[in-house]
């Protein structure tokens, strides 16, 4: 007996099998996009739970949460420190100029903005003239670190110096902590590297060529692993 794709030949030349017998995808495809929509689901699901968060008083300078957006299955994740009043008005996560030269540094690293998850620190912008404390920044880390588990990022970028300490959990300067690799960052696996906040190069354009430098040290390892 023939197989069933020499039959089709066989008996109907003038059409393409591919258009009556697409081609099935391959268990660790249907595996990885199943893993996708699990960990979509989850992150929805802590993003309603906190919309209405008051567990420290950041919630009083706030507009509207900033949970973070992207890839759920990313292996990369840059991770900044508290949102800009452009996040705190509209909800998303790195808008205006910032936002538009962290895209440009993604895709610098061969990479695009929908391939990894974005978050920061904080998910709630700070009241004006108010100054941040270690316990509210204790208490927003336990849920990054709660969508950290369910995204499982291979690398994370921490982009600031807020975001560094807070990860790294020292009390060092950015550039003290720029050019180097951390290991196992919260037991997590991943391997973290410091750079500037977009909003720091905005400000001071001369950063722009050691903070290129810092995202030419995490492609080589990225570029090991593939892509997000």
């Amino acid at each position: 007996m023939y197989p069933i794709s020499r039959t089709f030949r066989y008996l109907f030349p003038e059409l393409e099998e591919a258009a009556i017998f697409p081609q099935m995808k391959s268990n660790s495809v249907v595996q990885t996009e199943i893993k996708g929509e699990l960990q979509r689901s989850s992150l929805l699901e802590q993003e309603k739970s906190l919309q209405h968060c008051t567990r420290c008083a950041l919630y009083i300078g706030r507009t509207q949460l900033v949970f973070g957006e992207g890839n759920p299955n990313a292996k990369v994740c840059f991770i900044g420190g508290i949102p800009s009043d452009a996040d705190n008005k509209s909800g998303k996560i790195f808008q205006g100029p910032a936002g538009e030269l962290l895209s440009k540094m993604i895709q610098a690293m061969g990479l695009a903005r929908e391939d990894v998850y974005l978050c920061n620190i904080l998910k709630c912008r700070p009241p004006l003239g108010h100054q941040v404390c270690s316990a509210e920044i204790d208490t927003c880390q336990k849920f990054l670190r709660t969508q950290l588990q369910f995204i499982a990022p291979k690398f994370i970028i921490a982009l600031g110096e807020t975001a560094a300490q807070t990860l790294i959990r020292t009390d060092n300067p950015l550039s003290a902590l720029r050019g180097k690799k951390f290991s196992n960052i919260d037991d997590s696996g991943a391997t973290l590297f410091a750079t500037h906040h977009p909003e720091e190069l905005l400000q001071d354009p001369n950063l722009k060529r050691t903070a290129w430098d810092d995202l030419k040290l995490a492609m080589q390892s990225i570029s090991l692993h593939g892509k997000a």
